[in-house]
């Protein structure tokens, strides 16, 4: 017994001292526009390692929100530092806009070839980053939060959406479209949040990539380089039959594919980076969700209009619980990557 209460003693101290060290990293990088990679991901590690539940959740969430914290006070400033020295935030001719009505893209006109389509286990703006390399002109899906920008960003969260969040200046473009302006001194545009009709969704220009990925512990980047977005929302937590998307929700879900692929087309863009559309924790049946998006590829207005579509989908061990084995991969893989 004296063996147990010595053995839990020292990992209460364990996670205590890991809990100090997050609170020091926190201390030294909120406020200055520096960033030691090597550092996060080494506490990252220490924090997967932990043995109470609730002690490990709060200090994921807790690093991962002082990397957007860090993001807006380096973006205030304009620059930042690597280990080579000082780099200036790149300004491109960005651009945005909020879409709340249908569009037509019956008028541009089909490529020569058939469109290319692509399964990667990847993260998607690493998979932007690669079109880019091979000549194409994508944009990447952002899979927004109907409610507001950023979805749980603030609070350390993990999702998509977050991500692109820490690894980008992407919140200066959605946030004028809610309340989150003034408190980051943006100026508001209208209309605004939610992002809850079939049409709805934000197309952002060129927005500036300045963090590698989590797995690179958000190193920041020697040079930043410009991706452009697509934010539009799934159906949040869809009442399914027999495990599928019931009539209504397919109708409304094929609606937003459609806007999806328009403001693609609608601003010239000739590559998309999709992903596992609203198959985390908006729990939509990935099976369905690629069917839906082969379905609307096929139709007249979309046929063979892009050159190159890849869907961008990091499958862990979260979605191959969630879906029996299966994950959010292999669904996608055996309709697109033939």
């Amino acid at each position: 017994m004296q063996q147990l209460t010595t053995y839990l003693q020292c990992l209460i101290l364990d996670n205590n001292n890991i809990i100090d060290m997050i609170d020091n990293f926190i201390s030294e990088f909120s406020i200055t526009n520096s960033w030691n990679a090597e550092k996060w991901s080494r506490l990252m590690e220490d924090v997967k390692n932990m043995t109470d539940g609730d002690s490990r959740k709060r200090s994921m969430r807790k690093l991962r929100a002082i990397v957007f914290a860090a993001n807006k006070f380096i973006l205030n400033k304009g620059n930042y530092v690597t280990h080579q020295g000082l780099v200036n935030m790149p300004i491109f001719q960005s651009y945005d806009k909020i879409y709340k009505q249908p569009i037509t893209v019956n008028h541009i006109r089909r490529i020569e070839a058939e469109t290319i389509f692509g399964v990667l286990n990847m993260d998607c703006i690493d998979a932007g980053k690669m079109l880019q390399e091979e000549g194409y002109h994508p944009a990447v899906l952002n899979m927004a939060c109907e409610d507001g920008p950023g979805g749980g960003v603030i609070g350390g969260c993990y999702g998509q959406e977050e991500s692109l969040f820490r690894r980008s200046n992407l919140y200066v473009y959605l946030y004028p479209y809610s309340p989150h302006a003034l408190e980051c001194n943006l100026q508001s545009k209208h209309p605004q949040y939610p992002l809850n009709g079939n049409f709805d969704g934000i197309y952002v220009r060129d927005a500036v990539i300045f963090r590698e990925a989590e797995n690179k512990g958000y190193e920041l980047l020697q040079n930043p380089f410009n991706m452009s977005f697509i934010s539009v929302p799934a159906i949040r937590e869809p009442i399914l039959n027999d495990g599928m998307l019931n009539k209504r929700d397919i109708i409304i879900a094929k609606d937003k594919i459609r806007t999806i692929l328009r403001l693609g087309l609608i601003n010239s863009h000739d590559a998309l980076v999709l992903g596992a559309w609203g198959c985390g924790i908006f729990h939509n049946p990935p099976r369905d969700i690629a069917r839906l998006f082969k379905e609307v590829f096929l139709e007249e207005e979309f046929f063979n209009k892009y050159k190159k579509v890849v869907f961008a989908i990091l499958d862990d061990s979260i979605s191959l619980s969630r879906k029996k084995d299966d994950g959010n991969l292999l669904p996608f893989k055996e309709l697109f990557d033939k």
